[in-house]
């Protein structure tokens, strides 16, 4: 790989005489690795390697078609480069209990689904995305991982100032100028200069001086990049300590030579100044609606059902006052399980309830498919349903739903989202990961 000159001589200055295997490195191909999810013992196969500093990332021996494994689509398993899953040894060993936790810049969603399975019960998670598009593949990732405790918002950085003091845990992933991912997207490559690493290192101080007062006195900050320069990473992480106020508790880079992984630069604070305290203004109580699509969550008493985004959803009751608070000053796409759209009279459930780690299958007729039906399911072709009766029915792939379908009895309706469907020519792949065997026509 051809480095600009600046870059060689900057990373020469950092890497010393190990600069050559570094070089060397970015050439290599990319490692490809998953992260599963916490909704079923998934069994994984031989080949797969694990991810030190993850207990739940795996290493994958070559990258298959992920859109034509149904276990993917299901969220079983999200795509993540294994650099990234080091959040997770800086979360077990600095946050405890309880907690609120804003994701700051989440798409397409890698940290917010692993803080997600590592959060106690009773946490919650609000993922933002400034950008529509990108916040539409992180609602898409959000609802398919399942974690019912979740709002996902689209909105710039300064329109959080309405949570000033709420949250316990910051999470910044930050734009920035992209050199650990060199040898992933050339883009990131050409584009780069002197000039642009410290035009983002000026812009990640804004985000952080914007966002700084909703972290709590106390709260942890986990900064991050995909870059190598210190502009970025410890001179920003300085400076935030130094002005803003905080403690830096340590910070780790991870290099093409050193780790199977891309470029990172991960580093954890704990907020020394004051914050505003939170107040819920203008929300005396939560308008409750009744629908008996309540009954599929396990433990329906525990949650309400309120207006978030354009769904009728169900959320946590801890948490009805603070989500409507969120709904009325945040553009909020989605908080807790969507049950049905607003607009919707006759309450048809969507893909999301069925794909709720709290969703109870036991309570609707459910179908277990086999790769092929599962696959055509996913299509959005219609699938025949034998010794099913009539009305709505959960399809099931290896135990885990996959969405709904209405069995009108010589076939059952297809109710998968279209913009969620596989655009590809099915063909033979190899999977990687599965949740129990099951015959190639098996039905429940």
């Amino acid at each position: 790989m051809l480095f600009p000159r600046d870059f060689e001589m900057m990373m020469r200055g950092i890497l010393g005489q190990s600069y050559e295997r570094f070089a060397a490195a970015a050439d290599e191909p990319c490692p490809v690795s998953v992260r599963l999810n916490d909704k079923s013992a998934i069994m994984v196969d031989s080949s797969c390697t694990p991810v030190e500093w993850c207990g739940s990332g795996f290493y994958l021996p070559e990258r298959p078609v992920f859109a034509l494994d149904p276990l993917w689509h299901c969220g079983a398993y999200y795509v993540q480069e294994a650099s990234s899953m080091f959040l997770e040894q800086l979360y077990k060993k600095y946050v405890s209990g309880k907690v609120r936790i804003l994701d700051l810049s989440a798409a397409p969603g890698g940290k917010s689904t692993h803080v997600a399975n590592l959060m106690e019960k009773g946490s919650l998670l609000v993922s933002n995305e400034i950008i529509p598009s990108r916040a539409a593949v992180l609602l898409e990732n959000s609802l398919k991982w399942g974690t019912p405790s979740t709002v996902v918002c689209n909105n710039a950085t300064e329109d959080f100032k309405c949570m000033d003091g709420f949250f316990d845990v910051l999470l910044c992933d930050m734009p920035c100028s992209g050199e650990g991912m060199f040898r992933k997207e050339p883009e990131a490559l050409r584009q780069w200069s002197l000039a642009f690493a410290r035009s983002c290192a000026q812009k990640q101080r804004n985000i952080m001086e914007s966002v700084w007062d909703c972290l709590r006195e106390n709260g942890l900050l986990i900064y991050s990049t995909c870059t190598f320069n210190p502009y970025e990473n410890e001179e920003n992480v300085a400076w935030i300590a130094g002005t803003l106020g905080a403690e830096i508790l340590e910070s780790r880079h991870f290099y093409f030579h050193e780790t199977r992984g891309e470029g990172l630069f991960m580093a954890a604070l704990r907020k020394s100044s004051a914050s505003p305290s939170f107040r819920l203004r203008g929300i005396k109580e939560t308008k409750v609606f009744k629908t008996p699509l309540l009954k599929h969550i396990a433990a329906p008493e525990d949650y309400e059902a309120v207006i978030a985004g354009d769904n009728i959803c169900a959320v946590p009751c801890e948490y009805a006052k603070e989500i409507a608070f969120m709904s009325k000053n945040l553009r909020v796409l989605s908080a807790g399980i969507p049950l049905c759209a607003a607009s919707d009279a006759k309450q048809n459930p969507l893909p999301a309830l069925a794909l709720s780690k709290v969703f109870d299958k036991e309570t609707s007729p459910h179908y277990e498919v086999s790769l092929s039906e599962a696959l055509a399911y996913l299509k959005g072709e219609c699938l025949q349903m034998p010794g099913i009766g009539k009305g709505r029915v959960v399809v099931c792939y290896g135990s885990l739903p996959l969405g709904w379908t209405t069995n009108i009895g010589q076939r059952a309706n297809n109710q998968y989202p279209k913009n969620w469907r596989i655009k590809i020519n099915i063909r033979p792949c190899r999977l990687f990961f599965s949740v129990q065997e099951h015959p190639q026509e098996s039905h429940t």
